[in-house]
């Protein structure tokens, strides 16, 4: 079996079936943007017929079908030659397709001169097999195979390739993607090693190898650019060596290969690598050259020019130290010239390996990033995280004290928050840079609530907004939301050093569940309420500061005068405050009652008491109780036969000879009662005496 590279064109006619919106149009940079709501991305089912061709190698020899569709490819409607790119497949057999389809950078709805602000063509008829799907080659242009005469419209073909090369997606606008770059269109860009883009500048090393200029920014959302190469950008490449950005030379080992490194001085450098099997063609020149070292001068050549005479690099044969700039290597030791100064290891593109045991001599490692690989080293903070169930994110600048008044989308980067006045973004008394990372944890709808990152700081004349972080946006596994997630906030009047926990309880969808945070921690950070004042770790009461102030009030101070309790005396009051003493005035005596340093106590003569109520206790121990008053006036007890009572008489003569006392509720009859007996009528509690004469027998009542 041969292998070419020549491949028949991907050219399958389909019928589709139905076409439904998928996502709308959103512009957070430009809210008056008419085409804002409007559908750009759409759902769509097609039937596939397979196309027959003669060439035994590809995936099912002879022939094309559904199979053979891939993301990048295009959706022709030979109707209206509208073109949609294919960005995702959901269902995928010989003959059925169900995919996502994407009018990009609005390409139909801009060029509509309808202005219908529709970027699509219709479902096909029933059996009609009136639509295309096509690729694109390494050159972005669209390729047909042969089509049958009539079977598309005339204009169809020269309408699609017009169209390519007036925006063409691979040699022109090659798509990426970077949150929070600030890149304007124009600006010259290199590849970082860890795949990020940054503005080329003359003193960073990669700029040399810059890739491209911006053609255009945040399109169709914020964060997106395209670029365009400075060379042929070439796709399909074999498995590139090195890091994205890097170099790569015609080797000098391999013939035909190519190397990211140097080792003859000899390497033409040929691409910049973009992807393992994507790469930027460079100009071919600028080769190695020779490297030499002739006696008094060191030599270098390359690209970048001649060093020649570099008094900075000198060898010393009698101490066998080589100086480089401020490096110095002797024996087994490599130290810095300056005390103090930091010894920097720095592979390109690469790491620094050690392949024996590492002995810090009782020293610690610093500044590591928490880990990521099974065999990475821990950070104390990560440790500290796991043990307490923490997910620790990367912190913030700063934490919402308050709903932010903003319009919130979920179109771009799965949540974006956009400032409905023109104003800078103002947070916990901070103003973050564009790029910095908000906790926003007090929006009135909680499922707005989660980690942003600032993409426009905002002034007088243009909105502020914020996008979801890429590491809690919930789109991929990087930015996965669970409960858990822990964020340390950096600055802010209030919550400076404070570090707060999602404890919204999995599973979590997001911008679906409600997103709740708690503070965690404080870092030490505590402030004084009102009332208090603060001087380092001790707290003070000031009372003065919320106390008013009048004639009345009082103080007490303590050892250095300041105030320690203040009290406000009514006017009225017998309460005496002096010399932070309280005390009882004399004044407080009053009838009855008599004062002495500081006793009050009550007099026992009371002349001043006119009046009692009933007295149902105690002993009766004052002066008799005259007649008048009900009393018998006797201050003894009496003696026999002696008068009680002058009312109860027979002839003159009171009966009171007989000393026998009977209680009951009725009169006796047993013994037989005689003269002067008694009976005390327990019912009405009244006294009688008992008479017999000439008039009968009587009980006649006493008192």
């Amino acid at each position: 079996m041969t292998t070419q590279s020549f491949r028949v064109p991907l050219t399958l006619f389909t019928n589709v079936i139905s076409v439904e919106p998928y996502a709308n149009w959103s512009n957070p940079l430009n809210p008056n943007d008419p085409w804002i709501d409007f559908p750009y991305q759409w759902a769509v089912t097609v039937d596939v017929q397979s196309q027959t061709h003669s060439d035994p190698e590809t995936p099912r020899p002879y022939s094309y079908n559904g199979l053979d569709v891939k993301i990048g490819d295009w959706l022709i409607f030979s109707t209206s030659s509208l073109a949609v790119e294919i960005i995702s497949i959901s269902s995928q057999t010989d003959s059925l397709l169900t995919f996502v389809v994407e009018d990009v950078s609005l390409n139909n709805i801009l060029n509509d001169s309808s202005q219908s602000g529709i970027g699509i063509g219709r479902a096909s008829d029933p059996g009609v097999y009136d639509c295309l799907i096509i690729n694109l080659n390494s050159e972005g242009t669209p390729v047909f195979a042969v089509i049958p005469d009539y079977s598309v419209p005339i204009n169809l073909i020269p309408d699609i390739v017009n169209r390519f090369a007036g925006f063409n997606y691979i040699q022109d606008y090659i798509y990426a993607h970077q949150t929070g770059h600030t890149f304007q269109v124009g600006d010259f860009i290199y590849l970082n090693p860890d795949g990020s883009y940054s503005a080329s500048i003359a003193t960073q090393y990669r700029s040399s190898q810059s890739i491209g200029t911006v053609s255009s920014i945040n399109q169709p959302a914020i964060g997106d650019f395209t670029y365009r190469p400075v060379g042929r950008y070439v796709t399909n490449l074999p498995t590139l060596p090195g890091l994205p950005g890097d170099l790569l030379y015609i080797s000098s080992t391999v013939p035909g290969g190519v190397t990211n490194t140097i080792t003859s001085g000899t390497e033409i450098p040929v691409y910049i690598k973009i992807s393992d099997t994507s790469a930027i063609f460079t100009s071919g020149t600028g080769g190695g050259g020779s490297a030499n070292i002739t006696q008094g001068e060191v030599a270098f050549g390359g690209a970048h020019g001649v060093l020649s005479g570099n008094t900075s690099l000198t060898f010393d044969p009698a101490a066998t130290t080589l100086t480089i700039g401020n490096i110095q290597i002797t024996g087994e030791y490599i130290t810095t010239g300056s005390p103090g100064d930091n010894l920097i290891l720095s592979a390109n593109s690469a790491n620094v390996q050690i392949t024996t045991t590492l002995d810090l001599t009782d020293n610690r490692i610093v500044n590591l990033q928490d880990p990521v690989n099974p065999q990475d080293a821990a950070t104390k903070s990560y440790v500290d995280a796991v043990a307490s169930g923490l997910n620790v994110k990367l912190s913030a600048w700063v934490a919402t004290t308050n709903d932010l008044d903003a319009t919130f989308t979920t179109s771009v980067a799965n949540g974006a928050l956009t400032s409905n006045l023109y104003e800078t973004l103002l947070v916990d008394g901070i103003n973050p840079p564009v790029g910095a990372r908000i906790l926003v944890k007090n929006q009135v709808d909680p499922t707005q609530n989660g980690i942003y990152t600032v993409v426009q700081t905002g002034s007088v004349s243009e909105s502020w907004i914020l996008t979801r972080a890429s590491d809690f946006n919930g789109i991929d596994l990087a930015g996965t939301v669970r409960s858990g997630d822990f964020v340390f906030i950096e600055q802010g009047n209030l919550y400076t050093g404070t570090g707060w926990v999602m404890n919204t309880p999995d599973p979590i969808t997001i911008n679906v569940s409600s997103i709740h945070w708690v503070q965690f921690s404080a870092a030490g950070v505590v402030l004084p309420g009102f009332g208090l004042t603060q001087s380092g770790l001790y707290f003070n009461v000031n009372a003065a500061a919320f106390i008013e102030t009048t004639t009345a009030l009082k103080t007490i101070t303590g050892p250095d005068g300041q105030p320690i309790i203040e009290l406000q005396l009514d006017p009225n009051s017998p309460l005496i405050f002096s010399n932070n003493t309280l005390s009882i005035s004399s004044t407080i005596a009053s009838t009855g009652l008599s004062y002495t340093t500081g006793s009050l106590s009550v007099n026992a003569n009371q002349p001043q008491i006119t009046g009692l109520g009933t007295i149902s206790s105690g002993t009766w121990n004052a002066t008799p109780i005259s007649y008048q008053y009900g009393g018998t006036g006797l201050t003894s007890l009496g003696t026999p036969g002696q008068v009680l009572g002058t009312n109860l008489t027979q002839d003159g003569v009171i009966w009171i000879n007989h000393s026998q006392i009977t209680e009951s509720d009725q009169p006796p009859t047993s013994p037989i009662p005689v003269n002067g007996d008694r009976w005390y009528n327990t019912t009405i509690a009244v006294l009688f005496t008992y008479i017999s004469d000439d008039n009968g027998s009587h009980w006649i009542q006493l008192g």
